[in-house]
């Protein structure tokens, strides 16, 4: 339902929590730039009070509303919505727009049909993927099609949703696996936090990589670590930084010593504030071999980094290779220290990527980012 032209446009965003990354980052930004319009009313709902940003000028409207959804093949699904469905009641908005599989399932277990609904794909994910009856071999996959038949369900008692992808290839896989309406919005920044003048310091001596990315299995540092060696068997002084924790951090870590690295292979943790360290490097190297989109790409390119990064079909949108950066086919340590070497020798050709790697990056600016949004919500 549109709502009248002579009132603000009411908007809930619903998220599970504010833990570290993509989707969360982008959630915050989005609303802290629509509460800067005289147009919106906006509202932002998560269900358990874990905030790793910063988020004191969002507290006036943000809740932590404890809500979840256990659903059963063989008992009665508890669902613990009552909150939010009262929530949602009072606040009658007139756009609901959740963030990853958890605060899908429990949105649309609500019931206000009179708001258009909108579910945010951030990236790959396997509630989604089709299953039919006759190919369901296990029990996981027999709850996959429960829990899929059950929120195309909710689908259609909500009157309908829309899917906002972040890419072309989160586009295309949400296409395969919902056949619903699913509209491109690429992901976008504050761009004014990150830009900035990137310091002319090519063959000082010592080339500095920088790596931002949570440590497991997808974001392939194996690659990173075999690319430094790589590099210094050409004798080349690199150093390489990695801003993240996860599960693999000790194996890591292991591997580095092992190799007797630890002196050039950094590692930072978390940083709240990156903005300030990408213009510390030379280069950004980005090695997951899936990626949605890549905000860290765009954080990096807003700062005039190069990029070398692995082919993840979702940062295909961002890469324009030999422009913008260099995008590697093959997860191989010499092609990757190819593409370095050729922009760390080559200052013709690290200044023309930076340059274009920091004007494509205006692009996707988080206040023409919901500009788009809000076009979405009153066309869709």
């Amino acid at each position: 339902m549109r709502p009248p032209t002579n009132q603000q446009m009411k908007i809930l965003h619903i998220i599970p929590n504010l833990n570290k990354g993509g989707a969360e980052r982008l959630v915050t930004d989005i609303v802290r730039e629509l509460k800067t319009r005289p147009e919106i009313q906006v509202r932002l709902v998560i269900f358990r009070d874990e905030i790793e940003y910063d988020v004191e000028d969002l507290r006036d409207v943000l809740h932590i509303i404890p809500s979840s959804v256990q659903l059963s093949l063989w008992k009665k699904n508890k669902l613990h919505v009552v909150q939010l469905q009262a929530f949602i009641d009072d606040f009658q908005p007139d756009i609901i727009h959740s963030h990853l599989f958890e605060a899908e399932i429990v949105s649309r277990s609500c019931f206000y049909p009179k708001a258009k609904w909108f579910s945010h794909g951030h990236g790959f994910f396997r509630e989604f993927e089709q299953i039919s009856f006759s190919r369901i071999r296990s029990k996981s996959s027999l709850n996959i099609k429960f829990e899929q038949l059950y929120i195309l369900n909710r689908y259609k008692r909500n009157n309908g949703n829309t899917f906002i992808a972040v890419s072309s290839s989160i586009k295309e896989y949400l296409s395969k696996v919902f056949r619903g309406k699913c509209v491109v919005l690429f992901n976008a920044i504050q761009l004014n936090k990150f830009a900035s003048v990137k310091a002319d310091k090519l063959n000082n001596g010592k080339l500095n990589l920088l790596s931002v990315s949570r440590l497991d299995e997808n974001k392939n540092h194996t690659l990173q670590i075999d690319t430094l060696v790589e590099l210094k068997k050409r004798n080349i002084d690199v150093h390489l930084h990695i801003i993240g924790e996860g599960s693999l951090k000790n194996t890591i870590l292991k591997r580095v010593k092992d190799l007797g690295l630890a002196k050039s292979v950094i590692f930072l943790g978390w940083i709240k504030e990156t903005e300030k360290y990408y213009p510390k490097y030379d280069i950004f190297i980005h090695t997951a071999k899936k990626e949605a989109l890549g905000l860290t790409i765009l954080e990096a390119m807003s700062a005039g980094l190069p990029i070398v990064t692995l082919d993840g079909k979702g940062n295909r949108d961002l890469i324009h290779s030999g422009k913008n950066g260099f995008m590697i086919n093959e997860n191989k340590a010499a092609y990757f220290a190819d593409a370095i070497e050729n922009l760390w020798q080559n200052k013709q050709l690290y200044r023309e990527v930076s340059d274009c790697a920091k004007k494509f990056a205006m692009e996707f600016d988080i206040e023409k980012y919901c500009t788009k949004l809000i076009g979405l919500y009153k066309i869709e």
